[in-house]
């Protein structure tokens, strides 16, 4: 082995710490990049040369991107389900404010007073003042249940204008996924590192999970991604957009290859919004609107059995319910007091004398008796205020619980991924001198074969 094959050798050397170098710089300089998976070089003895295969030296086999598949995975699928949970509790927190007790002109609270002022009338039930009361009170609980009727409205439609941008959003994210995938498949093909489009594609894999939940399969086209049932999304470098559609309520459906998946959406923002609108707050427009109708249609009943102050049968307080049909859909929102003077309320049982409160006792009676789902009227709104209070506090929790199950899982990628300066400085500092010794050999030999060539100038017969 001479001092050409030692040069060459050294050579090799240089250029392989020199590379080292540069991955350790670019580690370093990446130590707070979002998405960013810390590299490796992978040095290999170089294939041995000549007929006694004498060594030369080493080779770059690969720059290696420290990445763990797994966790990546179960962190975007632990983001999805905490951006739900606090889309979910963040919808729902406006509404929240309608059901509290310390509200003023909740539906409990004027309820309260609606019964309190049929209390006081039932002492003098010939003043003019007190009847007034008990329909300003009337007036005051049905603007209570269309005010909470339109918050939900008003919540679910923002809810839906959010499915739409969350849509918009998606489809976004799921074009530079597929472009991505193209520049992957690329540089395989080439043979040149792809690390920093593996770094953009996790980036762009955990943005989408804070959006919606998927499925991943990586293939000879690169990574696939599919709804929870299997419709594509992305397929190599074609990328499948998700498009919106109304529905029979005016709300937007999500729709991927022409098939509805709305609610096959469990997670992310998207399915936050969608959770908010067709579950909770639905379920909650159609237990109000029970709650106003069984209500209303309990103090008509009592209130058209009586005689009013002027001897007439009594006529319904409230309009609607629509009795004739038993039809609740939309008696919240558009509850109101059909009459319109205080003398109309019937006090008297039917035939009853002037001054006869029999019937509104009746009416003060309903106050502890059950008028819908089992509930009195004040336990009807207590019921409805936990649930959606319920429902935000188990959003909550789970958020929490997940932030811990996150915070444990991006300990681990870490460890594993993340740029630990010290290392990558002691790192530095070796290929330094690993340069620097291939340096020195290379200096010593151009010095060695200056001798032998000076030796062969000064004696040429040698």
């Amino acid at each position: 082995m001479g001092l050409t094959s030692d040069l060459n050798v050294s050579v090799q050397s240089l250029l392989a710490s020199t590379e080292a170098m540069d991955v350790t710089t670019t580690n370093l300089a990446n130590t707070n990049t979002a998405g960013y998976a810390r590299r490796r070089v992978v040095l290999e003895e170089s294939t041995p040369t000549g007929l006694d295969e004498s060594s030369t030296g080493v080779d770059v086999q690969t720059i290696q991107s420290l990445r763990d598949t797994v966790l990546d995975l179960s962190i975007n699928a632990n983001t999805s389900a905490q951006s739900m949970n606090d889309t979910l509790s963040n919808a729902l927190g406006s509404v929240q404010v309608e059901f509290s007790d310390t509200t003023t002109n909740s539906i409990g609270s004027t309820m309260d007073s609606f019964f309190s002022a049929l209390q006081e009338l039932s002492t003098s039930p010939t003043s003019t003042s007190l009847r007034s009361n008990v329909l300003t009170a009337a007036q005051n609980v049905a603007s209570a249940f269309q005010t909470t009727a339109g918050t939900i409205t008003q919540v679910q439609q923002q809810a839906d204008q959010s499915v739409v941008q969350d849509t918009s959003n998606a489809n976004s994210l799921l074009q530079q996924i597929a472009s991505t995938n193209a520049q992957i498949q690329t540089a395989t093909a080439l043979g040149q590192s792809d690390n920093s489009d593996e770094d953009q594609l996790s980036s762009l894999l955990s943005q989408l999970s804070s959006i919606m939940n998927y499925q991943t399969v990586s293939s000879s086209d690169g990574l696939t991604l599919t709804t929870s049932n299997g419709i594509p999304l992305v397929v190599g470098s074609k990328a499948y957009s998700l498009t919106n559609q109304l529905d029979a309520s005016g709300y937007n459906n999500v729709m991927a290859g022409g098939s509805n998946i709305t609610s096959t959406i469990s997670g992310g923002s998207l399915g936050g919004n969608i959770t908010a609108r067709d579950s909770t707050l639905a379920s909650m427009t159609t237990q109000l609107d029970q709650y106003a109708y069984d209500f209303a249609s309990a103090v008509n009943g009592v209130q058209t059995a009586g005689n009013d102050a002027n001897g007439s049968t009594g006529t319904p307080i409230f309009n609607p319910p629509d009795t004739t049909n038993a039809n609740s859909t939309g008696a919240a929102a558009s509850i109101t007091v059909a009459l319109t003077s205080g003398a109309e309320i019937a006090a008297a049982a039917s035939g009853g004398a002037s001054g006869d409160a029999s019937n509104l006792e009746k009416m003060i009676a309903l106050q502890n008796q059950s008028i819908t789902n089992g509930a009195t009227p004040t336990g009807a709104f207590a019921n409805l205020s936990y649930e959606i209070g319920n429902t935000i506090s188990q959003a909550k929790s789970d958020s929490t619980a997940l932030g811990s199950i996150l915070t444990q899982l991006k300990n681990q990628q870490s460890s594993v991924e993340g740029v630990s300066v010290d290392e990558e400085s002691s790192n530095l500092v070796l290929y330094e001198r690993s340069y620097q010794a291939a340096a020195k050999v290379i200096s010593t030999i151009d010095t060695l074969m200056g001798n032998i060539l000076d030796m062969g100038v000064s004696n040429p017969g040698y």
